[in-house]
């Protein structure tokens, strides 16, 4: 039975055999000579895959941090328009803000929308409480989170709950969310920019699970491709100029190269690994201490399991104080937290592998012709970055971001 991301428990009975039958059905789709689909006694060795939280790809399309941070939390009365396009790096963050606009709390998940679906089918009470703990509310509308479908109606299927809370909590078309519940106006469950799924990880590695080489152009000897190489062969299941892409790529490559069996590790996540918190300053000058950042929904590092798998991060100063998150400074940029994506650039993001030792399997390379990589600046994705800045752009001279103070259905009737 596959476990929980994180080693959580919110599954039992009928919804823990789907999230066995879906993550099976996942690895039994993405079969490899060198990709396990659980680990076992021929990978005992684990090494861990990361990479840096703060989405590449807008700050290389736009030659800018500051243009790239401003355009990640970029939300309007739909939600979180920056989030649902940009922030791809298998982790996604919420923004929120006192009455002055300034920073008062900034919340990360890793949780797979795949995860959350299943949750959703089988079991709604716990769904709701979850979502009402996340938003910080005594209690959720069902209709807020399952749009028109009453979850608790007299023979609803899983299907229909699953259906009917996919509409409500995952983007249709590359809008945000529909729901305020995970759209980021009133709480952030789980992951919905398109790319920052399971299904896509294991994805992922499985395309990149074989001995890629190429001749090297001055000594003529194969090598293994990088893996910003190997994704511009177009052979992978993967984007360029992300922070995570071409680092699984070129890891998983690297494996294959030496001839090892692997596997995710169970159970198979994307986690917070660590915070460079000291990187924060108070404005007495002292560095922010590591326990304003409280690290959620997974197990942390205890006895012989020393591996951090928490999937929700949550920052903010601790009450009591006469100051925010907006008030304190990142003192390798000297500049004020004045976005989400400022906190999101002090975390480090894992997945885990189990691996064998090297020539487990014989390796046969797969040479491949050497191809160009394109800066990033001049890939095609920097088109639609270019695109959606203008658009920003426009809206914030139209003055079309604001909070609305009730909850609206798709027929306009309030709901909450």
């Amino acid at each position: 039975m596959a476990k929980e991301p994180g080693n959580l428990s919110d599954l039992t009975g009928r919804a823990q055999q789907a999230w066995d039958a879906l993550v099976r059905n996942y690895y039994r789709a993405n079969q490899s000579e060198h990709l396990l689909t659980e680990p076992d006694e021929r990978t005992p060795e684990l090494i861990a895959v990361d990479w840096g939280a703060f989405p590449a790809r807008p700050t290389a399309c736009l030659q800018s941090t500051a243009r790239a941070n401003r355009l990640l939390d970029w939300t309007t009365l739909q939600g979180a328009i920056g989030r649902a396009e940009f922030q791809d790096e298998y982790v996604e963050w919420r923004t929120v803000r006192d009455s002055d606009g300034k920073i008062r709390r900034v919340e990360l998940t890793t949780e797979f929308p795949e995860y959350w679906l299943t949750l959703a089918a089988y079991h709604p009470v716990k769904t709701l409480q979850l979502v009402a703990r996340f938003a910080g509310e005594s209690s959720v509308s069902p209709q807020a989170v399952y749009g028109g479908v009453n979850p608790f109606k007299r023979g609803i299927t899983p299907e229909e709950r699953r259906a009917a809370f996919e509409d409500a909590m995952l983007p249709r078309g590359g809008k945000a969310p529909w729901s305020p519940y995970n759209n980021g106006e009133r709480a952030l469950c789980f992951m919905c920019q398109g790319a920052n799924t399971l299904g896509g990880l294991i994805a992922l590695a499985s395309r990149a699970a074989f001995p890629y080489g190429a001749k090297d152009p001055d000594t003529g000897e194969l090598r293994r491709l990088s893996g910003p190489e190997a994704i511009a062969t177009r052979t992978q299941a993967a984007d360029p100029c992300r922070n995570s892409d071409p680092t699984v790529v070129g890891g998983i490559i690297g494996l294959a190269w030496d001839g090892r069996l692997f596997a995710l590790d169970d159970p198979a996540g994307v986690y917070i690994r660590s915070v460079q918190y000291d990187r924060l300053i108070q404005p007495d000058g002292s560095p922010v201490p590591l326990e304003w950042f409280e690290f959620q929904r997974g197990s942390r590092p205890r006895g012989a399991d020393q591996l951090e798998r928490s999937q929700r991060l949550v920052f903010e100063v601790p009450q009591g104080l006469d100051f925010t998150v907006g008030d304190l400074i990142d003192s390798q940029t000297g500049q004020p937290i004045e976005y989400g994506g400022q906190i999101a650039d002090l975390v480090q993001i894992v997945a885990y592998v189990r691996v064998s030792e090297r020539n487990a399997v014989p390796v046969k390379p797969r040479e491949l012709p050497l191809p160009d990589v394109l800066p990033c600046e001049q890939e095609r994705f920097c088109q639609v970055v270019l695109k959606k800045w203008d658009e920003f752009e426009a809206a914030q001279r139209n003055l079309l971001a604001s909070t609305p103070d009730s909850i609206v259905g798709r027929d306009g009737e309030v709901i909450a």
